[in-house]
């Protein structure tokens, strides 16, 4: 009896004096050039089951920018790359990026049509890099339009959110679903109270086929308001949500839908002219478009605050990430309830720091990545680990060969404890290469040739889970079921 109790409080004191403080190991680095040496900018990042990486952007391909998307395997191996150069043959830029359970690609953009001007292009690739189909949106008068976000059901449904101009000169939210097979099943269009600029930025689905869109949208007398929006499976509107704070700018940057139907929405909004600046504001509304609880986020010292990215966990916490000018990156943690669990600061002395994309994992580890002044390397990729109570675990940055300036962009965790990493950096081939696609892959994990005393779940490490797990054991053992214990 006294051999459970002795192995636990050992673990207790093992796990106490250890953390994930540890540094992540690069297993490697992929970058992509175009031949013109010039600006190869990516805007998106995702990984498969099987540790495949995806990620799309723009390059410079003689004069104007085209859709790239590449896919490297789970060593980093590019496995293929496809360019898409619309009807103009001028610029064309991608802006978002997801894949289906199939390992088909879907990118989403901009594309110059000519005499339409710009125009909603949308793709769909099989999963070795084959063209399946390309679905261009021409809006109002053959004006411009664009795409901003997209998400694919599991029907392979394509769901797509963008901007497009009006018979005025202000741009209306215009939200596209296609069919497995790009055709155009039902566009709908939004116009705020103002008939001025409506600008969506994020799109999202629920279990049931609504579809769900936030952005900024000109308010009459308030300026810009958040405004989200859910559709029908059919496309039919069925609420607007507007929130606007002491009618001064109001601007969201993203949004989550959890399984229950529940909408989450982050972005900033302007303070009174005491306060000053911008603050975080997120707000949750049911799936009634109902408000459940609004958190206005102070980190730090006054400044500008401007959230960009938003998670949820299954228990119902939300974490949004982004950043100040007078204190780098800003994360806040907020319980169900609405309220602030915890916040942390990332805040390099040498400059400014801009936080660009969070994820979470099963664990409540919170990964953040964005950009960072260095100290003599221009500004560099720095991504940050937070545990579950919000003390920094680590930090690490990347500076590309040159020592100029990297800009992360994208995040992405797999199943097998890797983090990815993707943005543009200058890089130097016999000479510059301007900026180039940075594609990194980490382990979150020591690798160890043998078993390791008190680490219960073989990931190399004695944590909180080997801990939980002892502790499970010995209360089977000791107050359920004595048959159960092992000598």
């Amino acid at each position: 009896m006294r051999k459970p109790i002795l192995a636990l409080f050992s673990l207790v004191f093992c796990v106490t004096s250890l953390s994930w403080a540890d540094l992540p190991t690069q297993l490697w680095e992929a970058r992509y050039n175009s031949p013109s040496n010039s600006a190869d900018v990516p805007s998106a990042l995702a990984v498969d089951g099987l540790g495949n990486v995806y990620v799309t952007g723009k390059s410079i391909i003689g004069s104007y920018y085209d859709y790239a998307t590449i896919k490297y395997d789970s060593n980093g191996d590019e496995l293929w790359k496809s360019l898409y150069d619309g009807p103009a043959n001028e610029s064309d830029y991608s802006e978002a990026l997801t894949i289906d359970d199939l390992g088909n690609v879907y990118v989403a953009g901009v594309s110059d049509g000519g005499q339409t001007l710009n125009d909603c292009v949308t793709i769909k690739y099989d999963s070795n890099g084959n063209e399946l189909w390309v679905a261009s949106f021409d809006g109002l008068n053959s004006k411009s339009d664009g795409l901003e976000d997209l998400v694919v059901d599991s029907f392979g449904n394509v769901y797509v959110t963008g901007y497009s101009l009006s018979y005025g000169v202000s741009m209306d939210y215009v939200t596209i679903k296609y069919d497995p097979n790009g055709n155009e099943l039902w566009v709908s269009r939004y116009n705020g109270p103002d008939n001025a600029q409506d600008w969506p930025k994020a799109i999202d689905i629920d279990n049931t086929g609504n579809t769900y869109v936030t952005g900024w949208s000109g308010g009459i007398g308030t300026d810009y308001d958040y405004a989200t929006i859910k559709y029908a499976p059919d496309g039919n509107e069925l609420w607007v949500a507007r929130y606007d704070k002491l009618a001064n700018r109001d601007e969201a940057t993203d949004l989550i839908v959890d399984d229950y139907g529940n909408v989450y929405v982050t972005g900033y909004s302007s303070a009174n002219a005491t306060v000053g600046g911008n603050r975080f504001t997120t707000i949750k509304y049911d799936t009634n478009g109902i408000q459940q609880w609004l958190n206005n986020s102070f980190i730090g010292s006054a400044g500008d605050y401007d959230g960009v990215s938003i998670a949820v966990d299954t228990l119902g916490y939300v974490y949004i990430a982004g950043s100040s000018n007078s204190a780098g990156y800003e994360i806040a943690k907020i319980n169900p309830y609405g309220n602030t669990q915890w916040t942390a600061i990332y805040d390099e002395p040498t400059g400014y720091d801009y936080a660009t994309d969070l994820v979470v994992d099963d664990f409540g580890n919170v990964y953040v990545t964005g950009y960072s002044q260095g100290n003599g390397t221009q500004r560099d990729y720095a991504t940050v680990m937070y545990d579950s109570l919000g003390n920094e675990q680590w930090v690490t940055r990347y500076d590309g060969p040159p020592n100029d300036n990297d800009y992360a962009v994208g995040l992405a965790l797999d199943n097998s404890g890797n983090l990815y990493v993707t943005g543009w950096s200058n890089g130097w081939s016999n000479g510059p290469t301007g900026y180039d696609y940075t594609t990194i892959k980490y382990s979150l994990y020591e690798y160890c040739t043998g078993p390791i005393e008190g680490d219960l779940n073989n990931d190399c490490k004695i944590d909180f889970i080997d801990l939980s797990t002892l502790i499970g054991n010995w209360l089977k053992c000791n107050l359920v079921n004595q048959d159960d214990c092992v000598p």
